[in-house]
């Protein structure tokens, strides 16, 4: 992996975590904040699901095992594609 694109992840994953402590210590559960007033509003929600609230309010036993697997199967899959696609392609 190239360093630019390690140090880019890093610093991705840093900022998501830090707005998600910064969010957690300041608001409470359902509680809203106006960034742009009447256009955008930082609402504290938690998503027990996957992608995009999918399967957030599906209760059943072993969803974060079924969820993990998932992901591991997706994420296997692109290391699959990845390790076919060509140097020349990449």
């Amino acid at each position: 992996m190239r360093r630019l694109e390690l140090v880019i992840a890093v610093v991705v994953v840093a900022l998501d975590q830090w707005t998600k402590a910064l969010v957690r210590g300041r608001l409470e559960l359902h509680q809203s904040i106006d960034l742009v007033d009447g256009w955008l509003s930082l609402t504290r929600v938690h998503n027990t699901g996957a992608a995009f609230g999918m399967m957030n309010s599906v209760e059943f036993p072993f969803k974060t095992l079924v969820l993990s697997l998932v992901a591991l199967v997706a994420l296997g899959g692109v290391a699959w594609y990845a390790a076919t696609v060509p140097l020349s392609d990449r």
